[in-house]
């Protein structure tokens, strides 16, 4: 007995239906899978930066007591690398100095007579992409570029009955992570508020 053409035709339709809907749901399946590893990267390099004002304000917290509470010592807010009496200075509420920072790119600062490794803030090219090296981390120094770009954001604030010219209390920060996948924007942003502990 012979096939008919109609006959081929309908058991080539039924074996392209069989064959094309894994082969859909495996081509989507791969495009989440890439997404879901983009997002956690993303996740991840967000909260570094916000741990990484943490580390900052910790290392000043305890340089500020090293050093007895004097007159000139470091304030809870003081930025990484700028000697005494730099600090972030306390904008209107809202206006947020925009910032990169890096964990490769430590700065040693000394207090009293120890010394502390902090992180690098840069104000300047913030646009700039992480790059990943060959050890798999992102770090701005070497490696090669990277999708994802990450600014930190910080905003000084006076909160409560605090007198006007008190030192700040809270720190808003905001850290953002920016990439690009299959042609569209993705964003992940992470906000914490730090405050003066001591």
């Amino acid at each position: 007995m012979g096939f008919t053409l109609i006959e081929t035709i309908v058991a080539l339709a039924v074996l392209l239906a069989a064959i094309v809907g894994p082969v859909a749901l495996i081509t989507k399946g791969l495009v989440d899978v890439t997404f879901a590893k983009n997002k956690l990267i993303a996740l991840h390099l967000a909260q570094e930066g916000i741990e990484l004002v943490r580390v900052q304000r910790d290392n000043n917290i305890l340089c500020d007591y090293l050093d007895g509470g004097a007159e000139m010592s470091w304030k809870w807010d003081h930025e990484a690398g700028g000697g005494v009496g730099n600090r972030l200075d306390p904008q209107p509420e809202g206006d947020f100095t925009t910032m990169r920072v890096d964990s490769s790119d430590l700065e040693s600062d000394t207090c009293g007579s120890y010394t502390v490794m902090s992180p690098d803030f840069r104000t300047g090219s913030v646009s700039s992409p992480l790059r990943i090296n060959g050890s798999g981390f992102y770090q701005y120094s070497s490696g090669s570029d990277s999708p994802f770009v990450r600014t930190v954001a910080i905003d000084m604030r006076i909160v409560g009955g605090e007198l006007a010219g008190d030192s700040p209390s809270r720190m808003e920060i905001v850290s953002t992570v920016i990439w690009t996948e299959r042609g569209q924007a993705r964003t992940v942003v992470l906000k914490d508020a730090l405050y003066h502990w001591r």
